[in-house]
């Protein structure tokens, strides 16, 4: 849930939805869509279903709803980590009797394609090093790095 409609990347009007808070009290869901959210290593994380409910002071995110999307959920010593598989998707830590997400929200444009491929490019670099031509066309032809292409890896192929 979200009191920041500024922040959704994408978002529809609802009628009728009430949120009711550990108060007692309840508040009306106004819309529903989507936020980004860039994460400590820079990568941006998309939460989906975010209900926007402009009486919220704070940003909150459901833990139950992260267990039925098949995230665990691990805490441990002021510090919560929240994965699928090996992979982890939210990080941050507890300040007060709250946990406050490690991150900040993207608003506007997310990035150019430029900087998508330059950034899939320096990805892809990294995992494969300094081959030699004849061991990445094996790789191509196995369908195993993906579609990149000859030139764009230019400075990284080395003939023989």
């Amino acid at each position: 849930m979200c009191p920041n409609r500024e922040w959704f990347s994408t978002y529809s009007s609802v009628e009728g939805g009430v949120v009711r808070m550990g108060n007692n009290s309840s508040s009306k869901v106004i819309g529903i869509g989507t936020v980004k959210i860039r994460i400590q290593d820079g990568t941006i994380r998309t939460l989906s279903d975010v209900r926007y409910v402009p009486d919220l002071r704070k940003n909150l995110i459901s833990s139950s709803i992260l267990d039925l999307k098949g995230c665990k959920i691990n805490i441990k010593s002021s510090d919560i980590k929240v994965s699928r598989g090996s992979l982890v998707l939210l990080k941050g830590k507890r300040i007060g009797s709250l946990y406050n997400l490690e991150g900040s929200t993207v608003t506007g444009e997310i990035q150019r394609p430029s900087s998508i491929t330059e950034l899939k490019s320096t990805r892809l670099r990294r995992q494969l090093g300094h081959r030699r031509k004849k061991s990445m066309t094996v790789s191509l032809k196995r369908c195993s790095l993906l579609d990149a292409g000859f030139e764009k890896l230019g400075h990284c192929v080395r003939d023989n």
